[in-house]
């Protein structure tokens, strides 16, 4: 847990893959993406960057799908 925040997310090694996985110990939730709340100022900026990124460009998808059923 980065900073002393306490957090319900848990990390684990699949014993198949060899990958770290994410579980929220309370929800039950599982995942392959560190979630945000683990994450240390440098990854949250990545993660946050490449998410903006993402929204921006299925934004403009969605614009010129828009555009083109005119």
């Amino acid at each position: 847990v980065y900073f002393g925040v306490m957090s319900d997310w848990k990390s684990a090694i699949d014993p198949k893959s060899g990958k770290t996985y994410y579980f929220n110990a309370v929800t039950r939730e599982t995942q392959w993406r560190k979630p945000i709340e683990l994450a240390s100022p440098e990854e949250r900026h990545q993660m946050e960057a490449k998410e903006r990124k993402q929204k921006e460009f299925f934004a403009a998808m969605e614009a010129n799908i828009l555009s083109n059923l005119k």
